[in-house]
């Protein structure tokens, strides 16, 4: 329970106790992060680059890329949208500690292979 406070039987009435807020930031915004990190995976180049730029990104750094984007939208999903259910709230303990241990051990990736980072 270290990533959160919040518990389903305790205070829930938090910034994102309305169902408006809960489904906009814990499903549009973590699918659209989601859907760029897969895509990259997916076309192995990062789409918002200019054409002339895309000869200098390799294929791990498309990669790495790839994957802090899908971690970073299945944190905010797991965080923002099972955090306050009464039965799930477990697993979303459990998601948000695999995404972010995936968010971070990319970057540790990315920084020891010299990408640029640090």
């Amino acid at each position: 329970m270290w990533l959160g406070s919040r518990h389903p039987q305790g205070d829930v009435e938090g910034l994102f106790s309305s169902p408006a807020k809960k489904w906009g930031v814990g499903i549009v915004v973590a699918l659209t992060v989601v859907a760029y990190g897969l895509v990259t995976l997916v076309l192995r180049r990062p789409l918002w680059l200019p054409s002339g730029e895309l000869d200098r990104v390799t294929l791990t750094e498309s990669v790495c890329l790839g994957i802090v984007c899908t971690s970073l939208g299945a944190f905010v999903h797991f965080r923002f949208f099972w955090e306050d259910h009464p039965v799930l709230w477990r697993f979303s303990q459990l998601g948000q500690t695999i995404s972010l241990l995936a968010f971070l051990g990319t970057l540790g990736f990315m920084a020891v292979k010299g990408l640029g980072l640090l």
